[in-house]
């Protein structure tokens, strides 16, 4: 099952893959986020193992968002927790100073229209944005949101309601991870710019 639109534009098919699977190939699926308000009441989250910021790709020599000069166009992937910030925080502005949010459903629409000079820069979450960088051939680079604040997921596991105990395990091994540093080495090494400090997060219980 390819889960990686469900949960922005079809929630209902993605928990109905999500069940099947928790009930039938596995006891937790791993790579989500923890802090959706709206999970059933049969989904629990672990706690969260790091916290994946979104990000921007763009060709010009700026180190963040705010360093682009008003009217740039900005492509956004719609409802993402990326996107919903940066709408928020662009209508605060003063006309004049603000970016040209371009919204997009596909992010490989919006990378094709980043490459042809459509748009000036690309909005999305840091890890898709990596890897689309690691197939593209062209100068551009990923820079921060600032000054946009708070724009990330914790990301962690998904698993059924009742298994109370297999939480309580997972939850001390990501723990044990984020303690002894083997999640800060992961991190960096897939270049994300951001994770948990063992205190940062405690198990949602």
């Amino acid at each position: 099952v390819d889960y990686s639109s469900f949960p922005l534009f079809n929630p209902e098919e993605f928990y109905f893959f999500l069940y099947i699977d928790l009930i039938n190939n596995c006891d937790a699926f791993i790579g989500l986020n923890t802090s959706v308000p709206t999970y059933p009441d049969w989904i629990v989250p672990t706690r969260a193992y790091a916290t994946v910021p979104y990000a921007l790709m763009t060709g010009r020599d700026v180190d963040s968002l705010g360093e682009l000069p008003a009217g740039t166009r900005i492509g956004s992937l719609m409802n993402t927790i990326g996107d919903t910030a940066f709408i928020a925080y662009n209508l605060s502005l003063p006309a004049e100073r603000q970016w040209m949010r371009i919204p997009y459903g596909q992010v490989d629409v919006m990378m094709r229209h980043l490459l042809d000079g459509t748009i000036e820069a690309a909005l999305a979450w840091e890890p898709t944005l990596r890897d689309e960088l690691s197939r593209i051939d062209e100068p551009l680079s990923i820079v921060s949101l600032r000054p946009l604040t708070d724009v990330s997921v914790s990301m962690g596991a998904l698993l059924l309601s009742q298994d109370d105990f297999l939480r309580a395990l997972l939850d001390d091994a990501i723990g044990e991870l984020i303690s002894n540093g083997t999640m800060a080495q992961l991190l960096e090494e897939y270049g994300l710019s951001s994770g948990l400090s063992p205190s940062a997060e405690g198990a949602q219980r």
